[in-house]
């Protein structure tokens, strides 16, 4: 039986291409399947009718010859495909129309939320316009500023009756005291009250203008220098809100000015009944924990410094006076020494005339002559001593007038040392109260330049028309909202920005009772940029 092989399967169209693209590859082809036709017909002819045993070995042959003939089909296939160049891909995109916003864009959010501000400050004017008619003073609170105060208002009833038992002492010893050796000036000007009165006194106006703090400078030291101190409050607003990207701080120092900005706004006009009508009444603003008020008129300077101008004075007396001391005290020690000689004097006189008066007796009962020229000869050496001394009744005499010249130098002396202890005394309690107010603390403050800043506060804030505002906490913040739909999309996106603050403030009277407290929200809408530009968000207080 003679089998004719058939050729496997293949796309004349897909070979024709191939053809056309490689005629290398396509002979070669071509030459396969010449060989393998050639073959078979050649088989055929020439063998005898094949076995069924024959049969499937060819069978598997041609399977075989199919398979690889598929292979180099696919073979060349891939590499032809592998020969051709890439089409190219599109470089050009679309663009989409978006508008992207980083977390830096915070001006137009900011500007926004401080017109927010403006709101929010007008409200707090306008609420306390309503509750305080006509304030004297408003002072933005400070918890340390308060503190001082408070500790001044307690213990300078304290303070003020030590300076005046020790002005009383000084006065006792320097003005009182007629032989205190006060200088002329002196007592004309500390100890002597223009009126006749008495003695300068404190309410005296022209007393105090002659009080200069430079005669406490050497006391006051460094802890002076804290009554221009600076202290910063912006702890107490700085509260970062962030909302979608964009965060605003909103300062301390800006809120307090816009706050007394609208106070100031609206105590322009205070409505009385009539007949009186519209009355401009502007009270006092205070930022006392920025910039301290200073009042020169100080009852707690002019206290010290008139003790020290006493002090001084008192220092001046101890040493003019000492200045004589060392000469008394040589002279006193000469005459002691001289006493001390004239006592040794008469105690030998009194020896010698007992020895005397011994040997009269000796002579009198003594009969041999040799004795008794013995006798005679220590007599007339006692004699011849006494002779020099002189009588006992002379340095008796001399030593009586010695013991006075030595009371004499005794109380001069003493004139010197009593008023000198006295004010040497009162010099050093009045040292060691200074230092007790002058000492710096941890915190580099003492409390002598504590009561000179608290004074000033009790100067401004003593009465009961002023009042303390604490505005306590702020947060702020703002966002930025992009906005594109189909109107709008050959244009691009638009972008709005919007802002709002919240604030809490509490009004206090000097007694500490609250006035009124609130707190205020204000959320401004969205604005486009050009509105921003064009200035259509002026604050609302004038």
């Amino acid at each position: 039986m003679n089998t004719v092989a058939t050729a496997p399967y293949v796309d004349d169209t897909r070979l024709g291409h191939l053809q056309r693209r490689s005629p290398r590859i396509s002979f070669r082809i071509l030459f396969l399947l010449f060989l393998l036709g050639f073959g078979t017909i050649a088989s055929s002819a020439q063998t005898p009718t094949p076995t069924p045993e024959s049969e499937e070995i060819i069978r598997l042959r041609e399977e075989k010859t199919r398979a690889e003939l598929e292979r180099d089909i696919a073979a060349a296939k891939k590499e032809i495909r592998d020969a051709q160049p890439e089409v190219p891909k599109p470089t050009a995109t679309p663009l989409e129309g978006n508008a992207t916003l980083n977390e830096g864009v915070r001006l137009e959010t900011a500007m926004v939320s401080y017109k927010a501000m403006s709101e929010v400050a007008n409200e707090i004017g306008k609420e306390i316009r309503s509750r305080v008619l006509m304030p004297s003073n408003f002072a933005i609170y400070d918890a340390q500023v308060v503190r001082d105060w408070r500790f001044h208002q307690a213990l300078f009833p304290a303070f003020k009756g030590q300076t005046e038992d020790l002005r009383n002492h000084y006065v006792k010893l320097l003005c009182e005291d007629a032989t205190s050796g006060v200088s002329a000036h002196f007592r004309a000007t500390y100890c002597i009250d223009p009126a006749g009165a008495g003695f300068t006194a404190l309410t005296n106006p022209a007393s105090r203008s002659s009080m200069k703090t430079a005669a406490i400078t050497g006391a006051i030291g460094a802890g002076a220098t804290l009554i221009k101190s600076f202290i910063d409050l912006a702890a107490l607003f700085r509260t970062e809100t962030k909302i979608e990207g964009a965060s605003v701080t909103i300062d301390s120092s800006a809120l307090v000015a816009e706050v007394f900005r609208a106070l100031k706004n609206h105590y322009q006009c205070t409505q009385l009944p009539a007949p009186v009508g519209c009355v401009s009444h502007t009270p006092s603003f205070y930022y006392p924990g920025v910039f301290h008020p200073r009042i020169e008129d100080s009852e707690t300077i002019f206290r010290i410094g008139q003790l020290f101008i006493f002090k001084t004075e008192a220092d001046r007396i101890i040493k003019t006076k000492t200045a004589g001391k060392p000469a008394l005290v040589n002279q006193l020690n000469n005459l002691v020494a001289q006493r001390n000689k004239a006592e040794e004097v008469q105690e030998k006189i009194r020896s010698l005339t007992a020895i005397v008066e011994n040997l009269n007796g000796a002579l009198a009962h003594e009969t041999i002559s040799s004795f008794r020229r013995k006798l005679w000869a220590e007599k007339t050496d006692a004699l011849v001593e006494l002779g020099k001394l002189g009588s006992e009744a002379n340095q008796i005499a001399n030593i009586r007038v010695l013991d006075g010249a030595i009371a004499a130098k005794k109380g001069a002396i003493s004139a010197i040392d009593a008023p000198v202890k006295s004010l040497t005394d009162l010099g050093e309690r009045f040292q060691a109260f200074v230092d007790q107010f002058v000492k710096i603390d941890d915190t580099g403050s003492n409390a002598l330049a504590l009561f000179i800043k608290s004074e000033d506060i009790e100067k401004i804030m003593g009465n009961g028309n002023s009042y303390w505002l604490e505005i306590k906490s702020v947060s702020a913040g703002g966002n930025n909202r992009t906005r594109k739909n189909l109107i709008w999309f050959f244009a691009g996106a638009r972008v709005d920005h919007s802002g709002g603050v919240i604030a809490e403030y509490t009004l206090y009277n000097t007694s500490g009772a609250v006035v009124t407290s609130d707190k205020i929200a204000y959320y401004e809408g969205y604005i486009q940029p050009k509105n921003i530009k064009k200035g259509k968000i002026k604050d609302t207080v004038n």
